[in-house]
């Protein structure tokens, strides 16, 4: 596409108003050139360290279009490679995750190590090749793979930007969120996998919105409140699921637009001892002191890392990341995550509070999936083509505000209330700069 074709899809006035077309979540071409400007140039979330936890793991997935390999050397080093045989194309590591000391491709046998050497071809000495055939040329074709916090990242683009660069200011979050144990974070067994009808974009709008929060979850704030009227009622309490109760969005927290797209909300949380974190409270302050351990386990927390991942940190503890199948249809994968060592009883509370909430048929899931139906459907009303984000615009600050500051923060703008739209801006001003500076 023609930078011209795409500059006029988002308007961007400072203090006005900030506007995007919804023809962004509609056309194909668009579809398409956000596939090889932002899945396919950038870095994308692929899986978390203890997803590959022994030399010669792996684990594949998808970077865009392309299918890859991430792999663990016998040093422990990360490679990431296309899944695809150097022979015939033939993807090499057919299953999700696994240990192996070489891959044989199992269309023809040629072998490679994980490290992407290759290793040996069928029948090589008796094949006939051409002189000047080269066995090392047939190594798997290299991706560049990075991880920081334990998040592992894939990029395409053997050009792209370091990882720590790229993750600008949602290091800091990535650091609370990994130092919640000194041993770091593991994704807990089993996972969510499900497509939706919309556009991927929605999800990386909704998984920091807090302006939706009373009206869509609705069913799931009432309960917390009879759950904790029921708790009060019992003497010492009842067994069940404590149920979270997050501040009001709408008059308290903020949000932090982090830089190249990454942003994040916050939101204190009044019952937080009733987290699996807020358990070890005590125990969390004594090591990394009042502050830290506020934002750790008193404060829920929902980082965007653009542009394909979120980190929940709030009703439990979740990795959401996502790929674009078609401009209407996104897959999305889903993880708990937990701190590694945590006692049996906070893994416990996490895991309730997280089937709870976060399952695919928990209370939040599909009332998210039914909205972003309807908004996808709603989207192709051409006579109301345009949407606003301008809610907040005027307490909107460019730079830190306090609670910024306290944490060493140098957010490229920040909000005082979680529901703020003003959020997306950093999202659509790399949006459009990615497609800008990739287009023809």
């Amino acid at each position: 596409m023609k930078s011209d074709d795409i500059k006029w899809r988002v308007i961007d006035k400072p203090g006005e108003t900030f506007k995007v077309h919804r023809s962004i979540y509609t056309d194909p071409e668009i579809y398409e050139a956000e596939l090889k400007n932002i899945y396919e140039s950038n870095w994308i979330y692929v899986a978390h360290d203890s997803q590959l936890p022994n030399p010669n793991d792996y684990f594949t997935t998808m970077v865009g279009r392309q299918p890859v390999i991430i792999s663990r050397d016998k040093t422990g080093k990360l490679h990431g490679f296309i899944n695809a045989c150097t022979h015939r194309g033939a993807k090499i590591c057919r299953k999700k995750k696994g240990n192996a000391k070489n891959w044989s491709c199992p269309y023809h046998g040629w072998v490679f190590n994980p490290e992407g050497k290759i290793l040996d071809i069928k029948s090589l000495d008796s094949a006939e090749f051409p002189d000047n055939f080269d066995m090392q040329d047939y190594n798997l074709t290299a991706i560049k793979v990075d991880s920081y916090a334990g998040f592992i990242f894939a990029s395409l683009n053997t050009d792209v930007q370091s990882l720590e660069d790229h993750l600008a200011g949602a290091k800091v979050f990535m650091d609370l969120f990994n130092e919640q144990s000194t041993e770091g974070l593991e994704i807990l067994p089993g996972s969510s996998m499900y497509t939706h009808h919309g556009n991927w974009k929605m999800q990386a709008e909704n998984g920091v919105d807090g302006y939706h929060l009373d009206i869509v979850h609705a069913s799931y704030l009432q309960l917390a409140a009879l759950r904790a009227k029921e708790a009060a009622e019992a003497a010492g309490g009842t067994d069940n699921v404590k149920a979270i109760q997050p501040s009001n969005p709408d008059v308290s927290g903020g949000n932090y637009c982090l830089g190249n797209g990454h942003v994040m909300i916050w939101l204190d949380i009044p019952n937080f001892r009733d987290r699996g974190l807020g358990l070890q409270y005590d125990d969390l302050v004594s090591r990394v002191g009042e502050g830290k351990a506020k934002w750790m386990a008193g404060r829920l927390r929902q980082v965007m890392i653009y542009p394909n991942v979120i980190l929940f940190d709030g009703i439990s503890t979740q990795v959401r990341h996502w790929r674009p199948l078609s401009h209407e249809e996104t897959e999305v994968t889903v993880n708990c995550i937990a701190p590694v060592g945590e006692p049996t009883d906070a893994r416990k509370r996490r895991l309730r509070q997280y089937e709870d909430f976060y399952g695919a048929s928990g209370l939040a899931t599909p009332d998210d999936l039914t909205e972003f139906d309807a908004c996808q459907e709603g989207y192709n009303g051409i006579t109301s083509p345009w949407q606003d984000f301008d809610r907040g615009m005027k307490s909107h600050i460019m730079g830190a505000d306090e609670e910024a500051k306290h944490l060493g923060l140098e957010p490229e703008s920040s909000a005082p209330r979680a529901a703020d739209e003003s959020i997306y801006h950093g999202e659509y001003r790399q949006w459009l700069k990615l497609l800008i500076d990739g287009s023809d």
